[in-house]
């Protein structure tokens, strides 16, 4: 089960959602579409951003990778997912950090999802392991 969240406003039309997987040896895409009869309001759309700003680098990486962050406070935690959704490794992340290193030399090659939890705030970003 999937869940779609809308970060800005859309009005009323025809949408067309994309979700892609891919590995070393697999690529799939999943295509739907669905009508929006309603305008749709946003629910943040006007609050200040307090997501921070982050880069995962060398991506592709093939030993260890650094998570850099702008912007972040106590009690955000990082976690490395398997595409099947199994957490490989999870950091927490004092205030002050500017960037943690995570070695993935033992990880299989291969697309894994990186999770920032920050304020009640989530965000994912891909990380392409290759040997």
């Amino acid at each position: 089960q999937y869940q779609f969240f809308a970060t800005k406003s859309l009005n009323p039309g025809l949408y067309q959602l994309v979700v892609r997987a891919e590995g070393e040896t697999f690529k799939r895409d999943l295509l739907t579409s669905f009508v929006l009869k309603k305008p749709f309001e946003a629910p943040h759309e006007e609050k200040e951003d307090l997501t921070p700003d982050w880069k995962i680098y060398p991506n592709p990486s093939n030993g260890l990778t650094t998570v850099r962050f702008n912007k972040l406070s106590d009690n955000s935690v990082i976690t490395i997912y398997s595409l099947k959704g199994e957490v490989l490794e999870q950091k927490s992340i004092t205030g002050g950090s500017k960037s943690v290193e995570l070695s993935v030399l033992d990880y299989q090659p291969g697309v894994y999802l990186v999770e920032l939890v920050h304020q009640n705030n989530r965000q994912i970003q891909k990380l392409l392991i290759k040997k």
